[in-house]
């Protein structure tokens, strides 16, 4: 069994979504093992989950707004589809920022068992509530992201578990520890 507390690199990980899925970045991350969140703009608690880790890849921010882009022109926003002038103002605002996504698995987890998974990014467009980020982001599919948290720096958006996996009980419970312990900085 690896050291979990051994920094590791997996470079090899790919959604097992289809391209043609909302809500799901198409290229690959690196993502790597992180001991502490002690410099990240978000934190969150594992305790009692001693076989828990959590993993964060940085990535282009404008590969989720692409992907939500696409969802909302097949008609998969909950609400109205995004206007040209609003898909236009989300490009703008986030050509050039970084998203940051968490993820938390478990020792014995492959890259493709269900993991519950945090996407923080920045508040390009200046949002002043939740109601108003999911205006733009509210995607009615299974396993997309919704919207947890704004604030005047960060959007903080989770994934729960989906999908079959024998790791079912670990997802579900990593699940519940980061929506009941995340902090945004």
């Amino acid at each position: 069994m690896p050291d979990p507390l051994a920094p590791q690199v997996d470079y090899a990980i790919q959604s097992s979504a289809k391209p043609e899925e909302p809500g799901f970045v198409f290229t690959d991350l690196a993502f790597e093992r992180i001991a502490s969140m002690d410099d990240e703009p978000v934190a969150f608690s594992l305790e009692g989950m001693p076989e828990a880790f959590i993993e964060r890849a940085i990535a282009p921010a404008i590969d989720e707004i692409e992907s939500l882009i696409e969802a909302s022109e097949r008609g998969d926003k909950c609400d109205l589809p995004l206007t040209a002038a609003r898909r236009d103002a989300l490009r703008k605002a986030y050509a050039t920022n970084q998203q940051r996504v968490y993820r938390v698995r478990t020792a014995g987890q492959s890259e493709h068992d269900a993991v519950h998974s945090v996407l923080v990014f920045p508040n390009a467009m200046g949002y002043q509530s939740i109601d108003e980020a999911r205006d733009d982001f509210d995607i009615c599919a299974v396993g997309i992201w919704s919207v947890h948290t704004v604030t005047r720096d960060w959007i903080v958006s989770t994934r729960g578990c989906g999908g079959a996996s024998d790791f079912g009980e670990e997802c579900d419970a990593a699940e519940h520890a980061v929506k009941t312990t995340l902090e945004i900085r």
